[in-house]
């Protein structure tokens, strides 16, 4: 079957966690102003952490609030020895200067590795390597790969790992010549671009795979499932990466405790 089971991939994560030693220590998540989609990422988190019986501490602070008071915030949850994991919930709200406030984060406590010296690696990197290892493949088994978007949590690290991976990739963005063809000739497309229905299916080739991290713009949409026949597999929305990325964040969690 074409189409990948991202909850049944990230509940058999959850419950290898649930066989392991629970961490002690909680797992707190910043989160700035009212985001919608921000708000369904957390419910997420929050049941994920509930499952595991991890402490979940959320601090909601208003989009009011001053980079200076969130900054202290951040600083002293990573000096917190109660606190193992730390969370700045993105995007961020108009104003807020992203990169002052990932530099307050502990790198140790960073589960979401958005310092990039977290020892770790990002979920949604972690995403992609479960995906692959659930149908068996290693990213070299793909030839022609194409990453859509450089986004701060998808297209950036995932080109990252590419690299280090050694493989043959390009990056398709909004200034790309033609990519349509760049697409079309790809056994493999990764879109980072945060939501769904970017790719026409019909570019995909024949026995292609799909990774998708958009969001879909309601409860119940799988764009590729009349394409599943002819694809080598693809992510649905909803029920693809998501919750994946979920399970892998708190695999760091895990992970985060060690090296505190």
């Amino acid at each position: 079957m074409a189409s990948i089971d991202g909850r049944g991939i990230a509940e058999r994560l959850i419950a290898g966690l649930r066989a392991r030693p629970k961490p002690a220590g909680s797992l707190a998540v910043v989160m700035i102003g009212n985001n919608v989609a921000s708000r369904a990422f957390v419910a997420r988190k929050r049941a994920v952490a509930e499952r595991l019986s991890i402490s979940f501490d959320l601090r909601e602070l208003p989009s009011s609030t001053s980079q200076a008071d969130a900054e202290r915030i951040l600083r002293d949850l990573s000096r917190d020895p109660s606190v193992s994991g730390i969370v700045l919930q993105l995007p961020l709200p108009l104003g807020f200067d992203r990169d002052a406030l990932i530099a307050c984060i502990d790198s140790k406590k960073d589960i979401d590795n958005l310092t990039g010296r977290a020892p770790f690696e990002s979920p949604a990197v972690g995403t992609v390597r479960a995906i692959l290892d659930d149908r068996g493949y290693a990213i070299r088994d793909f030839k022609s790969i194409v990453l859509m978007g450089q986004g701060f949590l998808t297209g950036k690290p995932i080109t990252a790992w590419l690299a280090r991976q050694g493989v043959s990739y390009s990056v398709v963005d909004i200034d790309t010549e033609n990519p349509r063809a760049i697409i079309s000739r790809a056994d493999l497309v990764i879109s980072g671009v945060g939501k769904t229905g970017v790719v026409d299916p019909a570019l995909l080739a024949d026995g292609a795979a799909f990774i998708d991290f958009g969001i879909p713009p309601d409860a119940d949409q799988d764009t590729l499932v009349a394409e599943a026949g002819r694809l080598r597999f693809h992510t649905p929305t909803p029920g693809g990466t998501g919750p994946i990325l979920v399970a892998i964040l708190f695999g760091n969690f895990y992970v985060s405790r060690n090296a505190t």
